[in-house]
């Protein structure tokens, strides 16, 4: 499938739901949504309204969308083997589905409810983090399994899992978090957790011969405060992880409107590594080691151009993407980031590598695989990760999908 034609397949499945505000329903979804009329989209929900590089969105103004395909789930919640989780705001929760899949995909589970405290899901992320099997490297067979939600409306990160090493991070839709991380009421000067634009995470911390470990961070990225900060990612206890950033990285003017964070770190002898950001039209390399950042200088920065409003990053090995959305048009760039010293492997010139997006939001690339959510065509869309950028699959029935992971992102 070229990627005019790949494009036009993501494009079509999804503008019945964009033009009728219904659902798409496909002949493999048929018998479990066959109960929703084509232009189905419940009593109106009045939320609050986030803003986001100049873009307004209504939290759950589609939320009776997935109040009414949770009902018609074959089963109240079977997560897959192989989980893709999608950040919806629209939805005001968490869209589950088949990672592997290929062609059109529609949702197999969702985390939503007010056990869960979701509210407005803007960035996601999973992983493992202790408690971890002693000896060997952690892994997601050998430490427990969270997944981090970012919510903007209430400026608060819930994480969800059982604290069981090797299992899944959930188990029930509407499951309460095992921790919420949220800044001191009084708040924390000038930075803290406001509008998180993306979220990482990294860790667990641990020693030669993998004989102790101790909790990995949150890598937060802050539009408003123009920062990236780090928190504790889990707790030694359930409940609440209240607390102003570790750390935080603030190199004005190179961070501008940052969002979309993707980065790799090395966990011996400490947390290393490098985050990269899109800002309001180049991208950011931050390099942090544990306990500091270090200033960004003119050589952490690669343009892409005034035209271009960048949304997201995405790495996977020495490979960079960027999503960026100008004018209703939007599109995917890339970058080999060791093709030369970054930035100067960047071409200064980008040509776009995906086009025909509208809005596209934060992306992930992991194993050959990129996906990309675009919050105008309420689809994800998953490509092959080199040229010509083959699409493998759309997730469909969303709202406004902004953020995907899988654990071990």
């Amino acid at each position: 499938m070229s990627n005019n034609t790949a494009r036009a397949a993501g494009v079509l499945c999804t503008l019945s739901m964009a033009a009728g505000v219904g659902l798409s329903v496909s002949a493999a979804s048929a018998a479990t949504l066959r109960a929703l009329a084509p232009g189905f989209q419940g009593s109106a929900v009045s939320g609050p309204i986030i803003n986001f590089k100049g873009r307004s969105l209504r939290v759950g103004w589609a939320a009776p969308r997935l109040h009414e395909m949770q009902r018609h789930l074959s089963a109240p919640f079977l997560l897959p083997l192989h989980p893709l989780y999608v950040a919806d705001p629209g939805l005001n929760g968490v869209a589950i589905f088949n990672k592997n899949g290929l062609g059109q995909q529609v949702p197999s589970a969702f985390l939503a409810g007010p056990n869960t405290q979701i509210n407005g899901p803007v960035a996601i992320t999973g992983g493992f983090d202790e408690p971890c099997t002693t000896g060997v490297a952690p892994s997601a067979t050998t430490c427990a399994n969270y997944l981090w939600v970012a919510n903007a409306v209430t400026d608060t990160i819930t994480v969800y899992g059982t604290g069981i090493i090797g299992q899944p991070p959930l188990y029930v839709a509407n499951q309460a978090p095992m921790f919420v991380i949220s800044n001191p009421a009084g708040g924390c000067g000038n930075l803290g957790l406001g509008f998180q634009a993306g979220i990482v995470h990294r860790g667990p911390r641990t020693v030669p011969g993998y004989t102790s470990f101790s909790d990995g961070y949150i890598v937060e990225t802050a539009e408003t405060a123009n920062a990236v900060e780090t928190y504790d990612a889990v707790a030694s206890l359930p409940g609440a992880i209240t607390e102003c950033q570790l750390t935080a990285e603030t190199s004005i003017p190179y961070l501008v409107s940052p969002s979309g964070p993707s980065g790799r770190a090395s966990l011996l002898p400490n947390i290393h590594g490098t985050i990269f950001n899109a800002n309001s039209n180049f991208v950011t390399r931050s390099h942090f080691s544990d306990p500091a950042w270090f200033p960004l200088s003119g050589a952490d920065i690669w343009s892409l151009g005034t035209n271009n409003n960048t949304q997201g990053t995405a790495l996977d090995g020495n490979n960079l993407w960027v999503t960026t959305a100008h004018a209703g048009a939007g599109a995917v760039w890339y970058c080999n980031i060791v093709a030369a010293p970054y930035p100067a492997g960047c071409p200064s010139t980008p040509v776009a590598q995906i086009t025909g997006l509208q809005y596209p939001v934060f992306p992930k690339a992991q194993l050959g695989r990129l996906f990309v959510p675009d919050q105008s065509l309420g689809v994800v869309n998953e490509y092959q990760e080199a040229s010509p950028y083959t699409l493998r699959a759309y997730f469909i029935n969303l709202a406004t999908p902004w953020d995907v992971a899988g654990v071990g992102d």
